[in-house]
């Protein structure tokens, strides 16, 4: 099981959902104390265990219907 968790600016956060990935609420503990600017926002994505594929295949730029 893998996640990828970080900053994304809204736009990202658009495109990433358009593709079909699903965002979360990261753990409280993991943005306690981050500077997080009003265009961003912290996520946290599961991606199931092969990120290099999910990141690099064909799937990548199509929009999941």
């Amino acid at each position: 099981m893998a996640w990828i968790m970080g900053h994304v600016t809204k736009k990202e956060l658009q495109k990433l959902k358009k593709i079909g990935w699903e965002d979360e609420n990261p753990p409280k503990e993991l943005v306690k104390g981050l500077d997080i600017e009003e265009s961003e926002s912290y996520r946290a994505f599961f991606v199931d265990n092969d990120v290099f594929k999910i990141m690099t295949g064909n799937d990548w730029e199509k929009v999941k219907e």
